[in-house]
């Protein structure tokens, strides 16, 4: 049975007019390509192509191809999700390789507009691994493709999608050395100067891994490493040394204990999410990073043990740092309030800090002192976690063990004043006098702010959990028009400055 890309003609640059056509397929055919591009899956773009003669040739002409493996497996291959790959042959996997390989060839050999080829795909625990060496031989092509220049296919650029399945364990991945191999293979010269995007799942990365990659993917701009772990006796710790074009970094879910920017002069945006547990000092060092702009820091105090950390060591060398978020994931604090004194030069130019998940009895004062470090912030957001997020039952038991009862944060300092914030948005926001004075006092203190803007709690990413108007959460967040009046006139009342306050 032939795959829905093989049903489609040869590239052409003509227009096929059709009689009785809709009014979408009267559009423009380059406004028909992006709506096809918004669909972010190439399969079934095609799959909505072949519904019309007027549509054939459009998927031709996107300009960044997205083909994963998964969308060629079998649908009983495809029961957990494309995350999961449960119940993965590896028979399945051999017949999809040749659709696969046939499509991706395919955008390659196209003289119309793809200017970049997504790939998402597996390393298995087999032996020969068919599947890398036909991702090899695309790279190949691609490489081919883009030293034809103008005269061929114009694919100037790949992206990697690169994961384990879903049921390796731990140890599979720590004994995993072929796969370390295969991957350092895969993108070693001249294959790796196409990459320009790298993600990395539930691999077994050692330093040298890393490093390796990154020396032969000299045009990378994007890297992001979740699930992976480090070597033994390495000190779990990443290093980015010698990535001369990564702009962005994404580290989730990893088990290394620290990362480190020795090197990385073009590097903007980094999120480092849920590092090591068992770390006693700062998760993050910069040694070189000059254009860092946006850090997001996200993690839970998961020991007793676990100390908190001082965030103006962390940030000593971000000197051009314009958006900082930190998420506690309704878990205890992990940074330690300290004199406003020391972010001189890490705050002088952020404009935009976000608190994401505080528990709801942690007390909102202690946040005033990031407030009066950071002279230029134009845009402070505070977000309450007040439900529970709902795990299984053995979970449950365990996260008790691991998140004991949560310390709370007392800092003290409302002698100063702002004169640059603008807006201020507190989410999980409640008709008490915790959020009422904590209001006040920045309405009073900045002395330029125009809006506040204040919300209930409304999604969780952990359980997605939705406040519908039915939960149980206990919020006195006010529900009607004649309650959220009565919180704006006594936030208002005595305020010299025009501040608008949205209860949304």
């Amino acid at each position: 049975m032939l795959h829905p890309m093989e049903l489609l003609p040869r590239p052409s640059n003509q227009r096929v007019a059709i009689a009785g056509e809709d009014r979408i397929s009267e559009l423009p055919d380059d406004v028909l390509v992006s709506i096809l591009e918004k669909l972010g899956n190439t399969r079934q773009a095609v799959a909505t192509s072949v519904l019309s003669r007027r549509w054939l040739h459009l998927p031709w002409w996107i300009r960044r191809p997205f083909l994963s493996i998964f969308q060629f497996l079998p649908r009983s291959a495809r029961a957990g999700g494309e995350d999961g790959f449960k119940n993965l042959q590896q028979r399945d996997l051999d017949r999809a390789i040749p659709p696969f390989v046939r499509a991706a060839m395919a955008f390659l050999a196209s003289p119309t507009a793809t200017h970049c080829l997504a790939l998402r795909f597996l390393l298995t625990d087999e032996e020969d691994d068919e599947l890398v060496y036909a991702v090899r031989h695309l790279l190949l092509a691609a490489g081919a493709a883009a030293d034809a220049g103008g005269g061929g296919a114009r694919c100037s650029s790949v992206q990697l999608d690169v994961r384990a399945t879903a049921d390796t364990t731990e140890a599979q991945m720590r004994d995993g050395a072929r796969r370390r191999l295969l991957l350092t293979g895969l993108v070693a010269r001249p294959r790796g100067l196409l990459i320009t995007k790298l993600r990395l799942e539930r691999l077994w990365l050692t330093a040298a891994d890393v490093a390796a990659v990154l020396g032969a993917c000299a045009r990378l701009v994007h890297l992001t490493l979740h699930g992976c772990r480090a070597g033994r006796g390495e000190g779990a710790a990443l290093a980015i040394d010698g990535a001369p074009e990564l702009r962005e970094l994404v580290v989730r879910g990893c088990g290394y204990r620290r990362v480190e920017l020795r090197r990385a002069p073009k590097l903007v945006r980094l999120t480092l999410e849920s590092w090591s547990s068992t770390t006693t000092t700062a998760p993050l060092r910069l040694a070189a990073a000059p254009c860092l702009r946006e850090i997001s820091l996200v993690n839970s105090c998961t020991r007793r043990s676990s100390q908190r950390f001082r965030l103006s060591e962390l940030l000593a060398s971000a000197t051009n740092l314009d958006c900082l978020s930190l998420n506690f994931r309704n878990e205890e604090i992990w940074i330690q309030p300290e004199d406003s004194n020391r972010f001189v030069a890490a705050f002088g130019r952020l404009t935009t800090l976000s608190l994401c998940r505080i528990f709801d009895e942690c007390d909102l004062l202690w946040t005033l002192y990031l407030l009066k470090a950071a002279p230029s912030l134009r845009k402070f957001s505070i977000g309450v976690q007040k439900h529970s997020c709902q795990y299984g039952g053995s979970e449950v038991k365990q996260r008790q063990i691991l998140f004991p009862e949560k310390r709370n944060m007392f800092w003290i300092d409302f002698n100063f004043q702002h004169y640059h914030l603008a807006q201020l948005e507190i989410c999980g926001f409640e008709a008490n006098d915790k959020y009422m004075i904590f209001t006040r006092l920045i309405m009073e203190q900045a002395k330029n702010l125009k809006v506040v803007i204040l919300s209930d709690e409304k999604t969780c990413d952990e359980c997605d959990f939705q406040d519908d108007g039915t939960s149980s959460t206990g919020s006195s967040y006010p529900k009607n028009k004649e309650e959220k009046r009565l919180i704006q006139k006594q936030l208002t009342e005595g305020i010299s400055s025009p501040v608008r306050v949205l209860v949304l």
